[in-house]
């Protein structure tokens, strides 16, 4: 076979895999995990351990574990989705604008012979290290 029938083999294998997915994708396992759970990260074990899919070996009866499958993956949380990210990311670069807006303006009125200070132009670091520190 060469390699562009395999690829094409492959790719009816994904398609195939893809029109036939399972009925239910599994619960995700954050928001029922315990504070402990959470601060230790230990919520995503049974992901990563993946013990459900076990291939068997007819050969030499040996075991091997299967590839985690995109179906085997639960749907990503409301508040992680990049619809919901990025509203809130827009909301504090809006108001990291205002900030900068106001400090200028109060530096204009006072002090008209200094240069402007660096907080006076919106600043792209602060807005995303109080958008990460926000979602925690």
């Amino acid at each position: 076979m060469t390699e562009n029938e395999e690829a094409v083999q492959a790719t009816k294998i994904e398609n195939h895999q893809m029109s036939h997915p399972p009925k239910e994708r599994p619960a995700h396992p954050f928001p029922q995990a315990s504070f402990f759970s959470k601060l230790l990260f230990i919520w995503p074990y049974r992901l990563m351990s993946n013990n459900s899919k076990v291939r068997v070996s007819s050969d030499a009866g040996t075991s091997e574990r299967a590839a985690i499958e995109e179906w085997d993956l639960p749907d990503v949380l409301e508040t992680d989705s990049s619809e919901k990210n990025l509203q809130r990311f827009e909301m504090i670069w809006q108001a990291e604008i205002k900030r900068a807006a106001m400090v200028k303006e109060h530096h204009l009125a006072h002090n008209k012979r200094n240069p402007l200070p660096k907080n006076a132009f919106p600043s792209l670091h602060r807005a995303i290290v109080k958008d990460y520190f926000s979602s925690m």
